[in-house]
């Protein structure tokens, strides 16, 4: 969504993108499971979108670092963050 309103720029084509990530860095997919959402209990994000508690949920279940430019998912608490600029 974000690429398709030029939110977020990529340097190809999101599905060449994903493809280039996928072999090229280092990652873990995080499931929605159960521990994903008992974990969003004990997160705070600073707005009530479901879509950044849901990442901030998960980035907590599976000790992850959740990689955001989003101001309001940096200041929330319960998961570590990593400013991407």
């Amino acid at each position: 969504m974000l690429v398709s309103k030029n939110r977020v720029q990529l340097s190809r084509p999101l599905e060449e993108w994903l493809e280039w990530a996928e072999g090229e860095l280092p990652y873990r997919e995080a499931p929605l499971t159960r521990d994903a959402v008992l974990a969003g209990l004990a997160v705070k994000t600073a707005h009530g979108d479901p879509a950044d508690l849901l990442l901030a949920a998960s980035a907590r279940a599976f000790d992850l670092v959740l990689v955001t430019a989003d101001r309001q998912l940096l200041a929330g608490s319960g998961y570590r963050t990593l400013r991407a600029d």
